[in-house]
């Protein structure tokens, strides 16, 4: 047999058994991670678990409500990492970096302060991760 032959067809072999088991793989790849290097884990996310929908005051719960609103006080902010693993949570509000919290998880903020009557939209970013909410502020 001519070992050019054999060499090609060692060649097609392996590259079959290649895409094979990629396709096999549960992990999808898009054009962007095949560009970059990256597979991203994408089951991963970051996620503002406090507070939930309803009427503070002061951090306390006092009355369901569709929407998080503060009536008068302080409210904390808490995110968990669910799936991935962060070192970090950069909070903003409205678009503004307020605190980096590096204490491990669950990452907590305290909002306090602010103007009346204001629609604020807290942003939870860390690295690739983000998750946001809309909370309305009655009295500061």
């Amino acid at each position: 047999m001519n070992n050019n032959v054999w060499n090609k067809s060692f060649g097609v072999v392996v590259i079959f058994l290649f895409i094979g088991a990629a396709a096999a793989t549960s992990i999808p790849l898009h054009s962007d991670q095949i560009r970059t290097g990256q597979i991203i884990n994408e089951d991963g996310y970051i996620k503002i678990t406090f507070p939930e929908n309803g009427i503070y005051w002061n951090n306390h719960k006092i009355l369901p409500f569709p929407v998080p609103v503060i009536l008068h006080g302080k409210l904390m902010i808490v995110v968990q990492a669910v799936n991935c693993s962060i070192f970090y949570v950069a909070f903003y509000v409205n678009d503004v970096l307020q605190f980096n919290a590096t204490e491990p998880g669950p990452y907590v903020w305290v909002l306090s302060g602010g103007r009346m009557f204001s629609k604020l939209t807290i942003t939870a970013k860390s690295g690739d991760y983000t998750d946001d909410i809309s909370v309305w502020r009655i009295f500061p």
